[in-house]
């Protein structure tokens, strides 16, 4: 294990980022919520659905470039 240090604030190297942007230009592309609620169960959804996905978590960390 290699520890790195990273600077105050890179979006390109934090794996979260690959997350949300499958999550906002990936599943809810296109996508238009009845209500609030809507929106934030469409959300939970993706981001259920990527969770229990290994090979989208790994994905996520090989967008970093850390790996």
């Amino acid at each position: 294990m290699t520890v790195t240090y990273l600077p105050p604030y890179a979006p390109e190297l934090n794996p979260v980022e690959a997350v949300w942007n499958h999550t906002k230009y990936g599943d809810l592309a296109n996508f238009i919520p009845a209500n609030r609620d809507d929106l934030r169960r469409s959300i939970v959804d993706s981001l259920n659905q990527q969770r229990s996905d290994a090979q989208s978590k790994y994905s996520c960390f090989r967008y970093t470039q850390l790996i």
